[in-house]
């Protein structure tokens, strides 16, 4: 694979025989590990590509059947790959499913995601993004989940995501009000957080009991849970996650011991 490199990715791609020489490679490798398949993947998306280069990877690769179209594929992912070229392949409907699994522009993801019957990815990203930037205001935030509000998936994907109290958290509340479910899902995600930090001993004894597997990864992992629940975690068996309690139970009780 060392004849390969980020160096000299692009050129060998352009080149002909070196080309088919990389489809046949690539396409030979089957079945569990596919360390070539891999290297291309890792130098598609740290090559640098402006929108001409990309326009010559596009129309020699797609020439070359699946196998150059999985390759091209790879390169989508890359974060240099031109903006003017991405809308292109949307409007000739290529690689729908990579295209909305990209992490931006956020512009472009949008685009996707007003589109009927498109995946679902764009639109969570996107959701994550709005929730996330500074940049953007609780109205627009807000505003996006009005345009969005038919999209269930946004808002199970965003209760699992937000993890705190803040003003952004309460405008997506107002949203699944009604929703007994989501709201659930938000519940848990905030307490889960809450409990990896918490001072407060009865809260987390409360939370002990309740007995949730999402609780005792927090619990475990929080310096402020008293001793006694700690060796408790240490012994629990046959529920989701119990490897992990265990050794972040373990853990915490090292550090409280020193």
């Amino acid at each position: 694979m060392d004849d390969v490199t980020k160096d000299n990715f692009i050129s060998l791609l352009l080149d002909k025989e070196n080309c088919d020489s990389i489809l046949k490679r690539y396409e030979s490798e089957q079945g569990g590990k596919l360390p070539f398949r891999n290297h291309i993947k890792n130098l598609s998306t740290e090559v640098r590509l402006d929108f001409e280069t990309a326009t010559l990877l596009k129309n020699k690769l797609l020439t070359k059947g699946k196998i150059g179209e999985n390759i091209f594929e790879e390169l989508i992912f890359n974060p240099t790959f031109p903006e003017k070229l991405l809308y292109q392949l949307l409007e000739e409907n290529k690689f729908i499913l990579s295209l909305a699994h990209r992490k931006g522009p956020i512009d472009f993801l949008l685009k996707i995601a007003r589109i009927e019957g498109s995946p679902s990815e764009a639109l969570l990203t996107i959701g994550h993004h709005y929730y996330d930037s500074e940049k953007i205001s609780v109205q627009q935030f807000k505003s996006f989940l009005d345009e969005f509000s038919s999209r269930e998936e946004l808002f199970i994907s965003l209760a699992y995501y937000i993890k705190e109290k803040n003003e952004k958290q309460e405008i997506f509340s107002l949203f699944i009000k009604d929703n007994i479910e989501i709201r659930n899902i938000l519940e848990v995600s905030i307490i889960t957080k809450e409990l990896l930090h918490t001072s407060d001993q009865d809260f987390i004894s409360e939370k002990f009991k309740q007995g949730f597997p999402k609780y005792f990864v927090s619990i475990a992992k929080n310096i402020h849970t008293p001793i006694e629940l700690l060796e408790k975690l240490m012994e629990v068996k046959q529920i989701k996650y119990a490897s992990i309690i265990r050794s972040a139970a373990a853990q915490t009780l090292r550090k409280k011991m020193k």
